[in-house]
């Protein structure tokens, strides 16, 4: 680790542990953890039920074909732990330590090794690694939304904040009439991220490194004088508190009045992943959402069967990760 990056992650951890703390009351975790406040015990058991099943010789979880995936286990970890199953993680450690260690990692499956490796292990060695695989993947990615989006998350759990804040700064929409509901949603959790008190020690740096790039230099020393030199790093904190009001109008829009969210504005149905992400994001930003309630319980209850979720009306093939899903959602509903 090099000593700036050691001075970066000292900083964040002195300056942010408040807001990390009123984070982690909205964690994935914490959001899944409450959908166990509303499914009795029978649905309960037979999601374990389903989760066990998947569970494999390798120590991973299976995709729908059967095979042991780090994708798919990524998700089955979540659901895991949400419902207490504690019985799959001694195996789990060892089949996710051995993929980090010996199996060559990119695209989705880096990022799923990496938030394992992170959640189970913590900080060591493999995870400094991890971390300049996961710059370079970005890098290589290209501001491709779904990257950029699962870097982000893969960014927070290795700790790596400064270049968490690097790829927000990097991250652009050219066309919001295109831009999925599952982004839209995650640029909703970020902003609100970065949503902090005007005058904090954590502002001061955020506001350095929004400041820090060269285009950003460029436009300070362009604009000359002192007035819009304020105006620029004025435009700047916007950026950072972001706009909630806005961000919960343009996630509604993907809202087809019947409980459900669909991908695109153009979608012919809506689907449980875009109604969970958007539900997760519209419950981080502290959303009313009293109204649509009640037909987002139904929509998301039609889904459920035999012991996981499917993904839309149309499919009758349960797995772990719309399991995942339907838990992030009724979790999201929950009081």
């Amino acid at each position: 680790m090099n000593l700036w990056e050691r001075f970066s992650r000292i900083i964040y951890r002195t300056v942010a542990t408040p807001f990390l703390k009123q984070y982690r009351k909205k964690s994935i975790e914490s959001v899944l953890q409450k959908s166990t406040t509303i499914i009795n015990a029978e649905i309960q058991g037979e999601i374990k039920q389903l989760l066990l099943k998947s569970f494999t010789k390798d120590g991973g979880f299976a995709d729908r074909g059967g095979k042991t995936d780090i994708y798919y286990t990524l998700f089955g970890c979540f659901v895991a732990e949400a419902l207490t199953i504690e019985e799959v993680f001694p195996q789990l450690k060892i089949y996710v330590k051995k993929n980090v260690e010996e199996a060559p990692l990119n695209g989705i499956n880096l990022f799923s090794a990496a938030i394992l490796y992170a959640k189970l292990f913590g900080v060591d060695t493999n995870t400094l690694r991890l971390r300049k695989l996961v710059r370079t993947e970005l890098e290589k990615a290209n501001n491709q939304e779904y990257s950029n989006f699962i870097g982000l998350l893969t960014l927070y759990y290795l700790e790596d904040y400064r270049n968490l804040l690097k790829l927000r700064k990097r991250i652009t929409v050219d066309n919001y009439n295109e831009v999925p509901c599952s982004i839209a949603a995650a640029e909703a959790v970020i902003d609100e991220i970065f949503v902090i008190p005007k005058v904090s020690p954590f502002r001061s740096f955020l506001r350095t490194e929004f400041t820090s790039s060269p285009k950003a230099k460029q436009e300070l020393e362009r604009s000359g004088n002192r007035r819009s030199q304020s105006r620029s790093l004025s435009f700047m904190d916007s950026r950072l508190r972001g706009n909630v009001k806005n961000h919960n109008c343009f996630l509604l829009s993907f809202y087809r009045g019947n409980g459900g969210f669909a991908a695109l504005k153009k979608a012919p149905i809506e689907d449980l992943l875009s109604t969970a992400v958007a539900l997760y994001a519209l419950r981080f930003v502290d959303a009313d959402l009293k109204e649509i309630k009640p037909d987002c319980l139904t929509f998301v209850d039609g889904l459920y069967l035999n012991g996981g979720f499917r993904a839309t009306e149309l499919d009758f093939d349960i797995d772990i990760e719309y399991t995942f899903y339907g838990l992030l959602a009724l979790g999201a509903l929950a009081d």
